[in-house]
This record gives C-alpha cells, structure tokens and sequence, in this order.
C-alpha cells in the first residue's frame, strides 16, 4: 500500500524557493524519504524539473560515508551546479555530517540552491541550527493518520482500527502480509532508533532507566504524569527526577511521544505538575512492551489526539474547574480534564474522547463547563451515528471522526 501523502507534497510545494531550509521532521519510519525522494521529486519532475537539477544524498548510507566529511559534500553539490536554473538539494542525515552548520550557512548563500533535510531526531539540526540561520528554517513533521491510512484499506472500519491499535500504521508495517512480519518490522525499526537516533546523540550513563522509562510510558498510556509519578511507575530502583525528565527529553526529541500539557480554560495558562504523553505510533509502543499486554483503553484517546495533530492542530489537554461533593457534604472546587483543546490560527475547539459506556450527564459535565463560545464535540466510541444536542455540543461517531477532514 502506497499512502499518496497529498497534503505533505502540498506543502512542501507551497515551500519551495522561499530561501529557508526545509526540514522535513519526523520519527524514524514515518515516511520521510519516500516523501522527499519519491513523491516529492515526482511532484518536482511533473513541474519540468529535470534529474540534473535534483541532488540526492543519503549520507546515512554506508556507501556515502564520503559525505561525512563537509568538505568533500560541498564540493560534490557546487560541481553539480552547471547552469543558473534552480537547483534541489534533498539530504538525509545530515547529522553525520561534520560540523554540518558551517556547511549549511554556506550552501544557503547559493541563490538557485533549495535544500531539503529528512532528520529523525530534532536534537541538533532543530536546535543548532534556527540559532545558527536566525529563523531561516521551515520545519514539515510527518505524523501519522489512521483516518487517511483507512481510507485506501480494504478492510471494515473496526478490523482496521482494532489492527492499528496493536500493530500502527507506519508505511512498512502496513506493507506486510501477516502479523509475524509486522512484529519483526516494528522490533527491528525500535532498534534502530535506540541505535541510530538515541544512542549516538546522548550521553547515556543509565541505559536500564531508559528502558524502563519507555516501558513505564507504555504500560500508563494517557495517565496524568509528573517526574515523580513516572518514577513510582518503575520496577526496581527508582529514579532522581533529572533522570525521568532527561529520559523524556530524549524519547521527544526522537518523536517516539509527544507531551500534552494542560492548559485552564477559564483562567486561559497553562498549569504546572503533569502531563500526558501519547506514543507517535501504536505499532513503537507495542515493540516496546515486546507485544505483551499491549491493550489499553487509553490508545484510543491517543489515536483521537494524533488525528488532530495530523491535521495541523495545536493540542493541549482542556482543565476545568469544577465543584464536587464531598463525603462530608462540602463542595470541593478541583480542575477537571475536558478532553483536547485544539487550535488552529485563531480557531478553538475541545474535542472529548469517549470510548464507551457512553453516559451523557456524566460524561459531557466537562465540556458543559466551558462556555467561552468555541466550538465542542465529544468523539464517542460506541456511537454509529452523530447528532447535536441542544446544549451545542456535537457528538461524533468514531468513524465519521475519522473520514471528516475539517472540524472547524
């Protein structure tokens, strides 16, 4: 299966020639190279854009080890600019590069050179380098869509979703033929980013906490979590919070998850003492647990957010203050979640995932306390159909969240 990615040539075709660098970001796996170096170049091709004016360099690849040398590479791109016309330079691991800034600053200056970065950990190429080009980089990341994935499947919405939440839908997975090969594809492609984009880029004293780590995030998919709460999630000694907070610097950096933080509706900041943190891809996860008590109901929830992410939102988790009754007959005012609060531009919207045992005055409370006019929907599992209620909320099937494109 061949996901056409419409949307990410799109706007990497909206990028081009605007004089930054294109970064194109993503967890290992996801769909960069085939993005850059076969649909985009196809898309460039389409344009009139010959094979003499497309450079290719894949400098992870053990037969261009020669372009790790910064030299040897800029002197290979200039040679290959023979005329005016404009030129595309697509790069993958450019973090092997030696002192890869210099190189980039000066590459940068050619007028008729566009350049293009594939970069599967944003330590260093997305922290050295806006600092080193003030700005002058333009960053594209891949994420994951079961909704677009389902669309080209063959196979009922159900099967489809039940099949994504053990094995993901990174490209290759679904390319193989039983569920055997996708558990070897997904081992082998773990390995490789703790081999190729975490171990060589960190100084890592304690590889064990490290594993635990990912483990613990694992095992406690969408719980509420401080340092202090993932360090009580591990087996064994526990952690120092530096060590917790540096391990989830790392699995971020190399876009294995993604923090969600919380953010007050009503006091409109965003608050401080934990977290939720949803795993890029199903498939990662369930390596990480070695395919062992994979089920959770919160990957739900975590598919919902990475939708909305795919979608361009910006995604944080809506808290409301709301009063409860105590045992003592008192009324206790605490922050409660109201499912994500999204944004896109100067839009807003909160969506509430529900998977099910759908109860509408227990479940819809939350999103009933916010009242500031934005739009609110609830994503309700068990539900075939949609409908609105009479308070404004819309609550939406699973499904038809899924095949909608535009929520607001």
């Amino acid at each position: 299966m061949i996901i056409p990615q419409q949307k990410y040539i799109d706007s990497l075709a909206s990028k081009a020639y605007n004089g930054l660098i294109k970064v194109v970001s993503g967890m290992r796996g996801v769909g960069k190279s085939f993005l850059l170096n076969v649909l985009f170049v196809g898309y460039l091709k389409s344009t009139g854009v010959d094979d003499g004016h497309i450079i290719q360099i894949d400098v992870e690849d053990p037969i261009n080890k020669k372009f790790r040398n910064p030299f040897f590479l800029t002197d290979f791109v200039r040679s290959k600019l023979v005329d005016r016309k404009s030129y595309f330079l697509i790069l993958e691991g450019i973090h092997l590069v030696k002192d890869y800034v210099p190189l980039l600053n000066g590459l940068l200056k050619i007028p008729n050179l566009d350049i293009y970065l594939s970069v599967s950990n944003t330590k260093g190429v997305l922290t050295e380098v806006p600092e080193n080009f003030g700005g002058r980089t333009d960053e594209l990341r891949m994420n994951i869509s079961f909704g677009q994935a389902h669309r080209l499947s063959s196979i009922g919405f159900r099967e489809d979703f039940e099949t994504f939440s053990t094995y993901g839908f990174l490209p290759q997975s679904l390319n193989k033929s039983s569920s055997e090969k996708k558990e070897d594809y997904l081992l082998d492609l773990y390995r490789d980013i703790q081999e190729k984009d975490i171990g060589p880029r960190y100084k890592i004293r304690n590889k064990f906490a490290l594993d635990e780590l990912i483990r613990a995030l694992s095992s406690h998919l969408g719980e509420m979590a401080s340092s202090l709460t993932i360090a009580s999630w591990f087996n064994g000694a526990t952690p120092s919070k530096n060590t917790v907070e540096y391990g989830l610097s790392i699995f971020k950096e190399a876009m294995v998850i993604n923090e969600c933080r919380r953010y007050d509706v009503k006091a409109g900041r965003y608050l401080n003492g934990g977290s939720k943190y949803f795993f890029t891809d199903a498939g990662i996860r369930s390596a990480v647990l070695d395919f062992e008590a994979v089920e959770n109901p919160s990957f739900f929830t975590n598919a919902v957010y990475n939708e909305l992410v795919y979608r361009g939102f910006e995604v944080d988790l809506a808290t409301v203050p709301m009063y409860f009754k105590s045992k003592k007959d008192r009324y206790v005012l605490r922050n409660c979640e109201a499912g994500f609060r999204i944004k896109s531009g100067k839009k807003i919207a909160y969506v509430l995932p529900i998977e099910k045992d759908f109860d509408e005055k227990r479940d819809l409370r939350p999103l009933l306390s916010i009242k500031d006019g934005n739009p609110r929907f609830a994503v309700v599992g068990s539900l075939e159909e949609s409908r609105v209620e009479g308070h404004g909320i819309r609550i939406i099937g699973l499904e038809e969240f899924f095949k909608e494109d535009r929520l607001i």
